[in-house]
């Protein structure tokens, strides 16, 4: 069972990265599913083609293996180097610290609460469901999005425009819905305040201290226990 969770918390993951890399090449997000962890195979389901296209994709993969870079020359070292320092992937294979955990975090609870209010409520929920001040803010900082459309989209939907505390709120805000499908709906709150304060140092490029580090590890181990929640009533997970 807890192999099932997570290979389709990997899979969430992944699709979360691909969304995030819309008008990016196929080459690129074969690269970065590449580094990974992802087979050849997983990459063409992924990205809904044949495993033909995606050959070269062992080239990039070749760069995490220690004992592969020590057998390249020099430039190519250098390159893979960066490469995997440049490259902020999202996926739970990779787990690098503080930074990279934290972007998880909200990307599931964005996917919980969209999938949760859209059952519970309407596809329209957010509307309804969320504080008018939250919804003002998101469609301001969306705007901002639009006017340089050189930068990487946020996402489509308005709650990629919102941060972890004003998640944080719009949870609270519909615990009536919430609680039959995550009896602890509330101790989840709680515990996501606690990693508010050191996620903003992260977002900072701040170094939060060992202990907010690990409540941030812990907090990126536990929550796809939200998803598995909505598995286990047969809802389904949708992002938004």
């Amino acid at each position: 069972m807890m192999s099932t969770v997570t290979d389709r918390t990997e899979r969430l993951l992944a699709i979360l990265l691909l969304e995030s890399m819309k008008g990016t090449s196929q080459r690129e997000k074969v690269i970065r599913l590449s580094l990974a962890g992802f087979s050849n195979v997983e990459i063409a389901d992924l990205l809904q083609t044949s495993s033909q296209v995606v050959p070269r994709a062992g080239s990039a993969r070749k760069c995490t293996s220690s004992k592969t870079m020590q057998s390249t020359s020099a430039s190519s070292r250098g390159a893979c180097i960066s490469m995997l320092r440049t490259t902020s992937v999202v996926i739970t294979r990779m787990r690098p610290p503080g930074f990279s955990t934290t972007s998880p975090v909200e990307n599931i609870l964005r996917t919980f609460i969209h999938s949760a209010l859209s059952v519970q409520i309407k596809p329209q929920w957010w509307d309804i469901a969320v504080d008018e001040g939250i919804r003002k803010n998101a469609e301001r900082f969306k705007q901002q999005y639009l006017q340089k459309p050189q930068h990487t989209p946020a996402g489509g939907h308005p709650i990629y425009f919102v941060f972890l505390s004003d998640l944080n709120k719009i949870i609270p805000a519909n615990s009536n819905l919430l609680l039959p499908l995550v009896p602890d709906i509330d101790h989840w709150a709680a515990r996501i305040e606690e990693i508010r304060i050191p996620r903003n140092l992260v977002g900072h490029m701040n170094f939060p201290n060992e202990p907010d580090r690990a409540r941030i590890d812990q907090m990126h181990a536990d929550i796809p226990r939200l998803i598995s929640h909505l598995e286990q009533r047969g809802l389904p997970v949708r992002i938004p």
